[in-house]
């Protein structure tokens, strides 16, 4: 589905991501773990096409993503980024309904449906008639997954979308995208700082350090001391495929 070519980027003359390449298959939830500053939001917006590599190429099934119209680009593709957020006071139906705009410019019965459908899976019907600027930021963000879902999205870009989740509902969101996955072939790219849960939910993990794909592989065989060493500069001890923290190196 997404083929990453070698792509490279700077702000600066300095670069700041450094020859990349990765494939995505159809159906995946692949996490992205890093270090602050690694270049895991640089990389979504990459991806995402919100901002274009200095050389190399992101193809999406074969075609290069900038050569993609941005309205054909959101009728395939849904992001949310860590700073997204609602600043004007639409209602959170109406937030969601936005969803549809990449496909049809007003939705008929059975898209009322579908958007109420996925509104009460993600436990955000209850708002449906509540400005998004009154919500808190968990709830508001559960409206913002929403009009992704609402989107029929075959590529969902998350960067850290749930962090301000409560634990209970983190983990049914994550349920919910993994039945996505199941039913609908989305694939699914999340950049995550909650290192435990993407060791366990994960078909695979892409791990950067300072603009640099370091390990590109599944959970399991990545779960090492030297995995922690390399990525996060931690000692740990792997016991039972779990890991515990021992020091800072």
């Amino acid at each position: 589905m997404l083929e990453v070519n070698n792509i490279t980027f700077s702000y600066t003359k300095e670069p700041f991501i450094n020859g990349l390449s990765f494939q995505i298959k159809a159906g995946e939830l692949v996490s992205v773990l890093g270090a602050n500053g690694s270049g895991k939001s640089t990389l979504l917006k990459l991806l995402s096409g919100a901002a274009k590599p200095q050389s190399g190429a992101v193809l999406y099934n074969g075609k290069d993503i900038h050569s993609m119209p941005q309205k054909e680009r959101a009728r395939e593709i849904a992001c949310i980024y860590q700073s997204t957020s609602c600043a004007f006071p639409f209602t959170c139906y109406e937030v969601a309904e936005m969803g549809l705009y990449p496909h049809k410019p007003k939705p008929d019965n059975e898209d009322v449906e579908f958007i109420y459908e996925i509104m009460d899976k993600t436990d955000t019907l209850q708002f449906k008639d509540k400005l998004i600027t009154e919500l808190s930021g968990g709830e508001a963000g559960r409206v913002l997954l929403a009009r992704a879902l609402v989107q029929k999205p075959k590529l969902l870009l998350l960067d850290e979308a749930m962090s301000g989740f409560d634990i209970s509902i983190r983990l049914k969101m994550i349920t919910l995208l993994k039945q996505f996955i199941h039913d609908t072939g989305m694939s699914v790219i999340y950049i995550r700082h909650d290192i435990e849960t993407a060791f366990r939910d994960s078909d695979r993990i892409l791990a950067m350090k300072n603009g640099s794909l370091m390990y590109n592989d599944k959970p399991e065989r990545l779960l090492t001391e030297q995995f922690f060493s390399d990525i996060f500069n931690v000692k740990t001890e792997i016991q039972n495929d779990r890991f515990s923290i021992i020091n800072i190196k």
